[in-house]
């Protein structure tokens, strides 16, 4: 959230933030600030946590879990 708020005061945009879930339920001050963010960058991605990725060597070769395919065609899905 820093990040985006000193972009922000440099004027330099944020098109695209990435959160990257850790495997646990979103508490409930990390929704209220993610939509606060919201109003600051051009689109707020969630990506799901995905533990294949921790241990695969190449990326490209891990199947998406189907919630992660869900929010790779919906961005906004994953909440």
């Amino acid at each position: 959230m820093a990040a985006a708020r000193l972009l922000g005061e440099q004027q330099v945009p944020v098109t695209v933030l990435a959160v990257v879930g850790d495997g646990l339920r979103e508490p409930a001050e990390a929704k209220y600030r993610f939509g606060v963010l919201e109003g600051s960058v051009g689109a707020l991605i969630r990506v799901p946590f995905i533990p294949a990725f921790r241990i695969a060597a190449d990326p490209l070769s891990v199947t998406l879990p189907r919630r992660a395919q869900g929010a790779r065609r919906d961005p906004g899905a994953h909440r």
